[in-house]
């Protein structure tokens, strides 16, 4: 804490007040450095690479720190008799976690009795890691609890893991972890008071001065009418952060109490024993009288189920109601949450506010197939490429079954598989079946491939012309033979040839007659 070796360790004359402080980040805090000694040649402070003027006749020198950078350093400093001493402040500067997220680390389509099992808590935007504590819960048990050592002083994001082991006495439990700051008793600068939506809390900010402070509180920056060290809530409805500020000349600390609010119904849980339809459990726990209750269950902003119960109980009791959802693709990455409310009539109270969990849900689907095309006919020597995708949830693996072959091949890239057939032969006909599978189960399609017959398909034209050729040509003999029979119709004269002296005497007075053939 000195900042100079010519300081006589022994004889440093400064004194902080505080010497420590532990602030949220981006707020200002105020210190007063005091000087032992008021023989001395001036008093400073060094703030970063910012330095202020010296102030030789003061016996203090209050100044402000802002805590806007992780990385601020603040030193007061004094000169006396030819030395120079310093007191440096410890500072700590904090960021309580945006959020807090818990899931499973692998998706699963049922908890299996006997079988480990792994949750997930990501905790967002947290300063400074080392001071986190995070607490898991079974219900309302507190079963781990994790920490961190990383020094690092920005925000940073963490996560914790917690393994459990499932048996059926766990069916409808719910786990939570809780993301909290601890400074330890030198700093309670992060309590988180718990409460029940609806009731009465006070608020407690413990500070002494001379003179005696006074006190001033806000709720998430805003000024509240209030001047007391006690702050009374009246019936509390949502976790905030109040900050009470004391205040006197000398100084102006703050104190910053987290008051979170327990809902009266506990979440949603997502029953994931049924492969086929997945159950959405709303527990509404400590409600009188049920019969007025009235459940509403929404996705998005449209509401999807209204539930109403007959129990005539009067007493506080728990129940619940059970919203089914198919695990289809529109429901991937959907926001369901369950609204509880009174409903009382018109002589009771004007408004009982509803009352709402809201978790976010991965709906687990079935694959859904798409091929280029369910056929192709090809000629041998010819390129077919097909391909095969799928989309669900988890991501599905694609395969294709058929009859390998030395001119086949596949092409894989993410969720779809190609099959690629080089000079196609008859030995490629036939049906390749693509098949999906995912963890929520397998679906196929098949694609046929057919072949063309290049034989078949030559010789059929060519037996036509064939049958053509011969038509024409015994068109053309019964042409000739018709024309041939019309030149022997009609008269005919026979002249005889001169005797011939051979001829006998006897024949030679014979007359020839002409026959007609009509």
């Amino acid at each position: 804490f000195y900042a100079d070796s010519t300081c006589p360790k022994d004889s440093n004359p400064l004194q902080l007040e505080p010497s420590e402080v532990i602030g949220e980040h981006g707020d200002e805090v105020i210190v007063n450095c005091t000087s032992s000694s008021e023989d001395h040649d001036g008093m400073y402070w060094i703030n970063g690479d910012n330095r202020t003027d010296s102030q030789e006749d003061a016996a203090f020198f209050p100044y402000s720190v802002s805590l806007s950078d992780y990385n601020v350093t603040a030193e007061c400093k004094i000169k006396v008799n030819s030395s120079e001493c310093g007191k440096e402040l410890g500072i700590t500067i904090y960021k309580n976690p945006s959020m807090v997220n818990v899931y499973p680390t692998k998706h699963v389509k049922a908890m299996v009795e006997g079988e480990q099992y792994e949750l997930h808590c990501d905790i967002h935007e947290v300063a400074p890691v080392q001071n986190l504590t995070v607490r898991w819960y079974k219900d309302s048990q507190l079963i781990h609890t994790d920490s961190f050592t990383d020094t690092i002083k920005t925000q940073v994001n963490m996560s914790s893991i917690l393994t459990i082991n499932i048996s059926r006495g766990d069916s409808g439990v719910q786990f939570k972890c809780e993301a909290q700051l601890d400074f330890g008793p030198s700093g309670p600068v992060t309590p988180m008071k718990k409460t029940s939506e609806g009731d009465d809390v006070t608020l407690n900010c413990e500070a002494e001065g001379n003179p005696p402070p006074s006190f001033h509180w806000t709720r998430d920056g805003v000024n509240l009418m209030a001047n007391t060290s006690n702050l009374s809530i009246t019936q509390v409805m949502a976790g905030s952060v109040y900050t009470c500020t004391a205040h006197n000349y000398l100084g102006t600390p703050t104190k910053h109490i987290y008051v979170d609010v327990i809902n009266t119904m506990a979440g949603p849980a997502v029953d994931m024993t049924t492969p086929a339809a997945s159950k959405l459990i709303c527990k509404i726990t400590n409600v009188a009288p049920v019969q007025n209750l009235t459940v509403k269950w929404y996705k998005g902003n449209e509401v999807v189920w209204t539930e109403t119960f007959k129990n005539l109980s009067v007493t506080p009791v728990n129940v619940t109601s059970t919203l089914k959802v198919t695990p289809t693709k529109e429901y991937d990455g959907a926001r369901f949450k369950c609204d509880a409310e009174l409903h009382l009539g018109p002589n009771g109270p004007e408004q009982i506010p509803a009352t709402s969990s809201e978790p976010h849900v991965t709906a687990l689907h079935f694959p859904v197939i798409s091929i280029t095309k369910l056929k192709s006919t090809v000629t041998p020597g010819q390129n077919v490429t097909f391909t095969c995708k799928a989309e669900g949830n988890p991501v599905p693996r694609v395969s294709w079954n058929y009859t390998s072959a030395p001119n086949v091949i596949k092409a894989t890239g993410g969720s779809q598989e190609s099959i690629v057939v080089t000079g196609a032969t008859s030995t490629n006909a036939g049906v390749y079946i693509c098949v999906a599978t995912n963890k929520v189960g397998s679906v196929s399609r098949s694609f046929t491939l057919i072949m063309k017959d290049t034989t078949d398909g030559g010789l059929f034209p060519l037996i036509w012309w064939l049958l053509i050729v011969l038509l024409i040509v015994l068109l053309l003999i019964c042409l000739i033979i018709y024309c041939k029979r019309q030149t022997k119709h009609g008269q005919y004269n026979f002249v005889p040839n001169k005797p011939r002296d051979t001829c006998p005497q006897e024949h030679a007075g014979i007359p020839l007659t002409t026959k007609s053939n009509a």
